[in-house]
């Protein structure tokens, strides 16, 4: 063998360990870099809730979970609450710092009102779920610690975050039923600029016995409803709110991609009035545009 023969095998001898490790680190940030680009453009597939009935009663979060599903628990049929179909996969250890940081409960007494009561389902690779039960009445108790606010903030905030990079729910998406005594209101309301689709509701004062009356909206009706209630939403006291005097009442009820639903209180006084929290009462004000009321007075007569 000549000598340049035997100078090249002995490079490829030399270079091949290093030009495999070489590719191996490559293909590892080409991976990295790959996930990176698929949570920054929204491909990322959300996490279907499991809200396992099995789950175990606990008053401690075990380290390790996965998952947190947020799941109702109502203490009466009619307090019923929509959840969030998507589960938390994502920031698990603010949950977690948020209910450790909690006081703990101790022979309070606290009042009797009833409210809304979830349960925080933790699901793990390796173990049973394990569920903590929130109130958001009395002394707002979760496990065993007060804050149970506080705790559900903490999960509806990392939520929506998480939500930013996910792809779209999957489903068909169609307007909430028009409110009834027993209407569904959701754990977390959507803003004004989430909402894909709506209609409007009506009463008449004087057939209380009569069902609620839908009104459907056409593309562009909706959107400029839509529109002018991100635009023109701000904070408010309730206790400004002018009624009006009408012989009915009208309501816009909408939902988000996600089936969250929000319902809108239109006033006669040409304002409007809505929650942005849950139990918070009707604390945002809206005041509709002239071309806003022109299609709501125009729809509901």
């Amino acid at each position: 063998m000549s000598d340049d023969a035997t100078s090249s095998a002995a490079r490829q001898r030399t270079l091949g360990p290093w030009w495999f490790g070489a590719a191996l680190l490559t293909a590892v940030i080409l991976v990295v870099v790959g996930v990176q680009l698929i949570r920054q453009h929204g491909l990322v597939p959300a996490t279907p809730a499991r809200c396992d009935a099995a789950a175990l009663a606990s008053n401690d979060i075990p380290a390790g979970a996965v998952s947190i599903s947020l799941c109702d628990n109502p203490v009466e049929p009619t307090l019923a609450m929509a959840t969030p179909p998507d589960a938390l996969v994502e920031d698990i250890a603010e949950v977690v710092h948020t209910y450790r940081n909690l006081p703990r409960t101790g022979g309070e007494i606290c009042t009797d009102d009833l409210g809304p009561r979830f349960d925080l389902v933790f699901s793990y690779a390796g173990r049973d779920p394990v569920r903590l039960t929130g109130e958001l009445y009395g002394c707002a108790k979760i496990g065993e610690r007060h804050g149970a606010g506080a705790v559900l903030a903490t999960f509806l905030d990392r939520l929506q975050a998480q939500r930013a990079h996910q792809q779209p729910w999957p489903g068909p998406v169609t307007p909430p039923e028009c409110p009834v005594e027993n209407h569904r209101w959701s754990y977390r309301i959507p803003a004004p600029a989430e909402l894909i689709a709506g209609q409007l509701c009506v009463v008449a004062h004087d057939e209380q016995l009569s069902p609620i009356r839908p009104v459907a909206l056409s593309g562009r009706e909706w959107t400029t409803l839509r529109d002018d209630l991100a635009a023109n939403s701000h904070p408010d006291d309730p206790n400004t709110a002018e009624s009006g005097d009408c012989d009915r009442s009208r309501y816009l009820v909408a939902t988000n991609a996600f089936g969250e639903q929000m319902n809108i209180q239109i006033h006669c006084s040409g304002q409007a009035w809505w929650s942005s929290t849950v139990r918070g009462g009707n604390t945002m004000r809206w005041d509709p545009s002239p071309t806003a009321w022109d299609v709501i007075d125009r729809l509901t007569r």
